[in-house]
């Protein structure tokens, strides 16, 4: 523009006999004026087009700004699944020790019964001594199923929330999955509009700019060949002026057309970018359609896959219901078999039992002599006791008992293991399983499950395990060869090698090994040879 003021000044003061008509020059000064108002429109002509991406734009950044906000709450969601994953997976860990301690428990007790055999109700009257004998029996056997029921249906409880919690897992698995991957695509789709639109109002803002730039430009030319014009007047340099305004008109004319061809590939280059965006939104929309397809595909086949394994379930039930009923015929007419042999048997038991009667009625008048004679030793050794603590000043102290329990009456130094009632005696007896006339080698004292068992007197563990028969088994050495074992417990609460005091808590009461029902087998072995506690108690 300066170059064009320069001219036109060096055109007027060349020639002072150059004639330029007022006419000409003010048609000149129209011109610019009227390259001045293009300029003007085509600026404001940006200005609406910005106004307008502006709005644009912020349409785009509320729809970035819910965008993201959805991104936050599915975030939200996401780390929500993980932490409901993480918990199920502890929870899964722990039904599984849980699952592996029942089921654990359930093969042992299927283990007994396969090794010892059923015990059924005929077994159980058939061997009672008396009807005491049988109500106690039935009660034992009662304990019996009730701790065989709850340890298969805790089994089966645990087994269902195992398969729970691993379908629960599966879900949160691919739940946390579709959430991260549709967060994540909305966030970049319209972050990439957001961006592709700021990108495209700054340089409409920036052509803005230039064609302000040119109006100034322009209506300054305008002013200046206005007051060439004022200055002129009174010149007579017709031929210089009409040189000077055909120059003019030419720079001019180059000016208009190098602005029309501005004009023109900005036009182009913004219908350009147009188009462009337009086809990178179809392709975006094309393909976001694509996957929502394959997604909804690979939906339907999932679908169809669970309902053809629900179906398989389904069918699966259905034969295994065959079996069971199919099962429950055979042990329908393996009873009604038993029952004839019972029939057949009840003649023979009866013949045993008079036998039996006899045999006992023999054994009986054996022990009760043998009875009195321990009684009768029993004595000589408390008289001799009560000779050495006379005759001793450290005489021994009976410890005072625990608030939870009651010293029976005894001459001995050793405490009752549990308070409850003699379910069987020390000596000759019918096997409450097995039946027949068996040695028993200690005392049964009936009690609870979980009831404490006290340690009878201190010593050292030297057995705190498992035994064929005895169950779950303590063993504590007092020294001089005398050792006391307790038997059938549910759990131990002691170790080998550990020192316990008398009194001590050392198991829990239970029905392990070959029992009928809980209780505490205690017995007392001198030299390895089984000799009756009441001489201890």
């Amino acid at each position: 523009m300066r170059k064009i003021l320069a001219m036109l000044m060096v055109l007027v003061t060349a020639s002072p006999v150059a004639a330029v008509s007022i006419n000409e020059m003010e048609n000149q000064k129209a011109q610019y004026e009227k390259a001045a108002e293009e300029s003007k429109e085509r600026a404001d002509w940006l200005t609406g087009k910005i106004s307008s991406i502006s709005e644009i734009k912020r349409a785009l950044d509320e729809e970035a700004a819910v965008a993201v906000a959805d991104y936050n709450k599915k975030k939200a969601a996401f780390d929500e699944t993980v932490s409901r994953i993480e918990a199920n997976e502890l929870k899964l860990i722990e039904t599984g020790h849980k699952y592996e301690q029942w089921r654990n428990r359930l093969e042992q007790r299927v283990r007994d019964v396969y090794i010892n055999g059923q015990l059924s109700y005929l077994d159980v009257m058939f061997g009672a001594q008396d009807f005491g004998d049988f109500l106690t029996r039935m009660d034992l056997l009662k304990h019996v199923l009730v701790n065989d029921s709850a340890i298969v249906t805790s089994a089966m409880a645990y087994r269902a929330e195992l398969v729970e919690i691993n379908a629960q897992l599966e879900e949160d698995r691919k739940a946390q999955e579709d959430l991260a991957r549709w967060a994540e695509k909305s966030k970049q789709t319209k972050l990439k509009k957001v961006e592709a639109q700021q990108t495209l109002l700054d340089r409409m803002e920036n052509d803005k700019n230039f064609y302000n730039q040119r109006y100034d430009e322009m209506m300054a030319a305008s002013k200046e060949v206005e007051k060439l014009i004022q200055d002129t007047k009174y010149k007579q340099a017709a031929e210089q002026a009409a040189k000077e305004q055909a120059a003019a008109e030419r720079a001019a004319q180059a000016e208009r057309d190098k602005i029309a061809r501005e004009q023109r590939a900005i036009q182009e280059k913004y219908l350009r970018e147009q188009r462009e965006a337009q086809q990178r939104e179809a392709r975006e929309l094309q393909a976001a359609q694509q996957r929502e397809a394959r997604e909804l595909q690979a939906a339907q086949q999932r679908e169809a896959r669970e309902l053809q394994a629900a179906q398989q379930r389904e069918a699966r039930e259905q034969r295994e219901a065959q079996q069971l009923a199919a099962r429950e015929q055979r042990a329908a007419q393996q009873q009604a078999d038993r029952d004839r042999r019972a029939a057949q048997q009840q003649e023979l038991r009866d013949q045993r039992e008079a036998q039996q009667r006899a045999l006992r009625e023999q054994r009986a008048e054996q022990q009760r002599s043998i009875l009195e004679q321990r009684e009768a030793d029993r004595q000589r050794r408390a008289a001799d006791r009560e000779r050495e603590r006379l005759a001793h000043s450290n005489m021994y102290v009976r410890p005072e008992p625990e608030d939870d329990f009651q010293f029976p009456e005894g001459n001995g130094e050793m405490l009752w293991p549990l308070t409850g009632p003699i379910t069987s005696e020390f000596g000759w007896r019918t096997h409450p399983i097995f039946g027949g006339s068996k040695f028993h080698s200690g005392l049964d004292i009936g009690g609870e499950y979980g009831a404490p068992i006290k340690a009878a007197r201190g010593g050292v563990v030297t057995h705190s395990g498992w035994i064929d028969g005895y169950g779950n088994t303590v063993m504590i050495d007092h020294g001089g060869g005398l050792v006391t074992l307790y038997g059938h417990n549910q759990s131990l609460a002691v170790s080998v090698g550990q020192n316990v005091k008398q009194g001590q808590t050392i198991a829990y009461c239970g029905s392990t090994g070959n029992s009928t029902g809980p209780h505490c087998h205690f017995e007392v072995r001198l030299n390895g040879e089984p000799v009756s506690p009441y001489d201890y108690l």
